[in-house]
């Protein structure tokens, strides 16, 4: 298995962990300023990516299955990191620091 095959794409993993939290793919759609179609896209390209579905699905409602769940647990713990180190980064005084832009 190749690297780039274990690595998904974040805006995959961020759909994911959205969808998860809301549920749904509608709330979700709205949380991510996205459309429902390209929300329900990113899941089913993820589930593709992974080779396992990560939800249940019946009527309008998503619910994880076993393996999303731990799934879940494991990408929103790696994404809150990954949002904490950026924050650090650009907060830092090495150099970095927070680019304003007016238009």
């Amino acid at each position: 298995m190749s690297l780039r095959r274990l690595n998904p794409p974040l805006h995959l993993l961020r759909a994911f962990c959205t969808v998860a939290r809301f549920g749904g793919v509608s709330r979700a759609a709205e949380a991510l300023h996205l459309t429902q179609s390209a929300v329900s896209k990113q899941i089913q390209e993820l589930e593709r990516w992974v080779g396992i579905d990560l939800f249940e699905r019946s009527r309008k409602r998503l619910s994880l299955t076993p393996a999303g769940e731990r799934y879940e647990k494991a990408v929103s713990v790696l994404l809150a990191r990954l949002e904490a180190a950026t924050l650090e980064l650009i907060t830092s005084g090495d150099g970095g620091g927070a680019l304003h832009l007016s238009v």
